[in-house]
């Protein structure tokens, strides 16, 4: 067709399995980095401070694909930081609530995520997810815009709720968006439209989304 846009072309596409010293390649054969002294999370002695440990996850129809083969879990704090060039992207995040070792049983996952100023999720139950989903793998997904000159931290933190509480994750992907796929471009008059409605809201880049309904149109569920 005369005048369309070429393909867009991601200049940031990231995918981590947390816990994992080497590359892996999943079913569909996507590549899948480690993050044992990996730039994203590049301090060893941090680790160490925190308790942060690394575990292969139990025997499981997803135990031995990516991201799901192994997990980084923490009774403590932890942070991943990645580089990024400015602009929005989209983020999702593994779990696969398991009893990874004796002393990190699956009801006691119970944990926050913030990103770039954000809490993603508060005192997220794994388990309790996975249980009402009828999943063994969970995933989250969010949109968010990055600054020039600032890394994305992303931060893992037990909650306070029970000592026995701990965060984990088994992977991580960021993928950079075109630039107003879903935020307002500021030149636009026009906003996100309300159903029903002829009101539209703008969703300026200092908003974080988060993926909550997603619809299969024209295709087998």
């Amino acid at each position: 067709m005369a005048g369309a846009l070429p393909p867009y072309v991601p200049s940031e596409q990231i995918s981590l399995q947390c816990g994992s010293a080497g590359p892996k390649f999943d079913l569909d054969s996507r590549y899948w980095g480690g993050d044992i002294r990996s730039i994203f999370f590049p301090f060893e002695h941090q680790a160490a401070r925190n308790n942060s440990v690394v575990k292969d996850s139990p025997l499981s129809a997803y135990s031995g694909q990516p991201p799901y083969s192994s997990a980084r879990l923490s009774r403590f704090k932890f942070t991943y930081t990645f580089p990024l060039s400015a602009g929005p992207v989209f983020i999702r995040l593994y779990f696969y609530p398991a009893t990874y070792a004796p002393n990190f049983n699956r009801s006691q996952a119970l944990f926050s995520v913030q990103a770039g100023g954000f809490t993603l999720l508060h005192d997220f139950n794994t388990s309790a997810t996975a249980d009402a989903s009828g999943s063994g793998t969970i995933y989250r997904e969010f949109c968010l815009h990055t600054e020039s000159g600032h890394n994305l931290n992303i931060t893992f933190t037990p909650s306070n709720a029970s000592p026995d509480a701990y965060a984990f994750i088994n992977g991580i992907e960021i993928l950079s968006m075109p630039p107003y796929l879903y935020y307002t471009s500021p030149q636009s008059p026009d906003g996100v439209a309300h159903v029903g409605s002829e009101n539209t809201t703008h969703i300026d880049n200092n908003t974080a989304l988060e993926m909550v309904y997603r619809i299969n149109i024209g295709g087998q569920v």
